[in-house]
């Protein structure tokens, strides 16, 4: 990551965006509740963050098993 700020900020408020939109097309179609807005930012944000930890995960056993077999 070049800049691991700017993605994990990024990530979460594509996520948050993406569903929170998902969710107001749905309430549309469906008759306007405003509740499927708030499932679909709570599932946006969920998934966002799960995206950011795995990520971060993935970043740090590559950095840790780079480091063991530099020796």
């Amino acid at each position: 990551m070049a800049d691991p700020a700017w993605t994990i900020v990024s990530r979460i408020a594509a996520g948050l965006l993406l569903y929170t939109g998902l969710g107001w097309l749905i309430s549309q179609w469906v008759g306007h509740t405003s509740t499927l807005m708030a499932v679909g930012a709570m599932v946006g944000l969920g998934l966002s963050m799960y995206v950011v930890i795995a990520g971060l995960n993935r970043d740090g056993s590559k950095q840790s098993g780079a480091g063991r077999h530099g020796k």
